[in-house]
């Protein structure tokens, strides 16, 4: 009981290195994997998302490249969000909330979604990344321990 516990409780990081997220245990060196794989696939082979995101989704197994390939695919279309509502020059909260989706939930770093993001012609610095993640942080039901550190209700 005490070894899981203490897995556990490293700062969001297990013994082996994982990210926990509600989805499931992320590598940490996911962010490589996934930059070189869109470069590798949509850039050189000048693959459509929507092919490359059936390729990952219809591979056998559950996994791509060692990651749920659902969530994978998820990425994959959050990628696909920002791309097509920059191009169109569309602003909204789906692209706030794609790129949240990548930063909190997938946990790419900014650098990396902003080297991404670079790749398609998309320029948006890792500030603003941050800046929008963060927005749509607040906007998120806050658990009541927190409201009780940020001046809300006293338990005391």
């Amino acid at each position: 009981m005490k070894q899981q516990i203490s897995y556990k409780m490293d700062g969001g990081l297990n013994a082996g290195q994982t990210v926990l997220t509600e989805f499931q245990e992320l590598p940490v060196i996911y962010d490589k994997v996934i930059f070189q794989d869109l470069e590798e696939k949509i850039i050189s082979k000048r693959w459509s998302f929507e092919e490359y995101e059936n390729h990952v989704t219809t591979t056998l197994g559950n996994s791509y490249k060692g990651m749920n390939k659902t969530l994978y695919g998820k990425a994959v279309e959050a990628l696909k969000t920002i791309v097509y509502a920059r191009i169109q020059h569309k602003r909204g909260s789906e692209t706030k909330e794609a790129i949240s989706f990548l930063h909190q939930d997938i946990k790419l770093s900014p650098v990396t979604i902003h080297g991404i993001l670079l790749l398609f012609g998309v320029k948006i610095s890792t500030a603003k990344i941050l800046e929008l993640s963060n927005e749509t942080f607040y906007d998120k039901a806050q658990p009541s321990w927190m409201n009780a550190v940020l001046g809300g209700e006293s338990q005391w």
